[in-house]
C-alpha cells in the first residue's frame, strides 16, 4: 500500500474523531489530500488542528516505524501558519487517537487500497485522469459508524460515545 494512502488515511481517522467536516480523500493534480470545509472554522481548537495536520506522520509511523521527513513539509507549513511548533510536538496525541480507532483506520486503509487500484482506472475515462475521489464522504462516514468505537453522525460536528 502506498505511504501517501496511509497518510492521508491518518489525517481523515483524526478528522472525523474531532468531528472535522471530511468531504472525502481525493486525487488532484496527482496529489492525495483529505477533504475538509471546517480546519479553520472558530469552533475548532488550535490543538485540534495541530493533531489532524500530524494524523498524516503518525499514519505512517504505526505503519512502517518512520515517517518520510521530506513529504511531511506541506503539513507543517500549514502548522505553522496557524502559530503552531514542529510537528512532533502533536505526533503522541495523534497515535493516541488512531491507536484508539485502529479498526476505524485499518478499514480506511483497505478501502483506500482498493480504491488506489480502481479509481485511475476509471478516471482514465474522465476528461481529467489526474483528478478523483478516491473514498468519498458518504463512504467514510460508512465505514466510520460501522466500526466500534466512539462515532459521530453525518452532518454533526460532535462526537458521541457508543
Amino acid at each position: 500500500m502506498s505511504r501517501g494512502l496511509i497518510h492521508e488515511a491518518g489525517h481523515a481517522v483524526i478528522g472525523l474523531h474531532f468531528g472535522f467536516d471530511i468531504d472525502g480523500i481525493e486525487m488532484k493534480d496527482r496529489f492525495l489530500s483529505v477533504m475538509i470545509t471546517d480546519l479553520d472554522s472558530p469552533e475548532r481548537t488550535q490543538q485540534e488542528r495541530y493533531i489532524f495536520l500530524t494524523g498524516g506522520i503518525a499514519s505512517e509511523s504505526l505503519s512502517f516505524g518512520n515517517y518520510d521527513v521530506g513529504a511531511v513539509g506541506d503539513d507543517q507549513k500549514k502548522i505553522n501558519v496557524r502559530g503552531g511548533g514542529p510537528v512532533e510536538d502533536y505526533v503522541v496525541d495523534a497515535l493516541e487517537i488512531l491507536r484508539t480507532n485502529k479498526v476505524r483506520l485499518d478499514q480506511i486503509k483497505n478501502e483506500l487500497c482498493l480504491k488506489g487500484i480502481t479509481a485511475p482506472l476509471e478516471a482514465g475515462y474522465n476528461d481529467d485522469p489526474d483528478s478523483y475521489v478516491l473514498l468519498s464522504r458518504q463512504e467514510l462516514y460508512r465505514i466510520w459508524a460501522g466500526c466500534q468505537g466512539p462515532k459521530i453522525q453525518t452532518g454533526s460536528t460532535r462526537l458521541s460515545e457508543t
